[in-house]
Parts: C-alpha cells; sequence; structure tokens
C-alpha cells in the first residue's frame, strides 16, 4: 500500500533469489487488499479488495473488486459489488473461482440488476459469489439462516465439495455448512437454512 499523498494504491514488486527488484507493478486496484494469489501456472495474479480500512468489518459499505491480472500488470477483468458486510475468502474450483462474504446488503453498483437483503435485520448472513475463469459472473448464492450465520473458514475438501464453517451470530453456536463447487448447499449442520441462488 502507498500512503503517499493521501492517495491509496497497491504495488506488486518482483524480486529475484539475490533481493533484487526486477519488476514493479502498479495495479488498478486502488482499496484495502483483502486476498492476494499467484498463479504461477497462468501466469496471472488474483487480488480481491475491499474498503480503505485495515480491519476487515462486517458492517462496513464499500466496493468489493474481485480482479484478474496478467503477470505484467495487465487487469484481465474485474467483477465489481456494492457490499455492506465483510470478505470471506477465495476458493478454486475446477479453475473457477468461487467468493465468499458475510453479508447485510449486496448488489451490483447500480443496483439495478440485483439486490439482496439479509432477512434479518442487524444480523449478517452469508452468500458466494461463482466466477468463471474468463471472468463470467455465473450465479451468487444466498445462505440465510433466521438467527445470522457469520463464515470464519472456507475451504475445498475436494474438487467437488467445499466446507463453510462459522457461528450463528445470536448464540455463538459452530455451524457447518457443506457446498459443491457451485455453491450448491449439500448439508447443513442447522436445518433453518434459507438457500437462494441467482443466475446471472
Amino acid at each position: 500500500r502507498n500512503w503517499l499523498k493521501q492517495q491509496a494504491g497497491n504495488v506488486i514488486i518482483k524480486t529475484n533469489w539475490k533481493g533484487e527488484v526486477v519488476q514493479t507493478l502498479m495495479l488498478k486496484a486502488d482499496k484495502y487488499p483483502r486476498y492476494f494469489f499467484v498463479d504461477e501456472i497462468n501466469e496471472q495474479y488474483v487480488v480481491v479488495t475491499k474498503g480503505d480500512n485495515t480491519i476487515n468489518d462486517m458492517f462496513s459499505k464499500d466496493t468489493l473488486s474481485i480482479s484478474l491480472y496478467d503477470y505484467s500488470g495487465n487487469q484481465v477483468w474485474d467483477k465489481q459489488f456494492l457490499l455492506n458486510g465483510n470478505f470471506g475468502d477465495v476458493v478454486f474450483t475446477n479453475s473457477n473461482l468461487l467468493v465468499t462474504c458475510n453479508f447485510n446488503q449486496f448488489s451490483d453498483l447500480s443496483g439495478k440488476n440485483f439486490s439482496l437483503k439479509s432477512d434479518h435485520q442487524n444480523q449478517p448472513n452469508a452468500l458466494s459469489i461463482y466466477i468463471k475463469r474468463d471472468g463470467t459472473l455465473k450465479s451468487i448464492c444466498q445462505y440465510t439462516f433466521p438467527e445470522g450465520f457469520a463464515v470464519d473458514i472456507s475451504r475445498k475438501i475436494n474438487s467437488n465439495l467445499i466446507n463453510l464453517f462459522g457461528k450463528v451470530k445470536t448464540s455463538n453456536e459452530p455451524l457447518y455448512l457443506l457446498i459443491d463447487s457451485e455453491g450448491i448447499p449439500v448439508f447443513s449442520s442447522n436445518q433453518t437454512l434459507k438457500f437462494n441462488i441467482a443466475e446471472m
């Protein structure tokens, strides 16, 4: 992060094994980085940013940006959403991306194409964003529980299953949700799950 002149920016600095700088890349994404992944096979970077605060606040409203860059620093694609909530994680599924978030409100930037709200005021719930490798937004899955649900861990079990582990917001009890590679629920430890999917 570069805070000079009160302007934030994200920079990738590549060095050799001697510690010598061989390349410096300034990225278009200028918000606070929440996730960074180097795909050495395809020579690409995956970057997720949201807000200006170092704290990944569950009740802050800001632009969530999910971007793919090539090794030269060129932005291949960028998907932006308005998220009142916090970023969870990125799981790679058969070369595609599944991004998890906790949300109170979630929409596209205009709010005209889709807009989601947690069913219970002041109780966030979880969602997943399924993006194909070419940048096509395929679907958004919404996982709603009456007492709220916050995802803490998103982990791939195998090529077809992903484990979402978190807590019920009102009771702090553990909650385990198993989904497939496209975000469809397979099993929930809490039977009050209400599931919705928005196909794009």
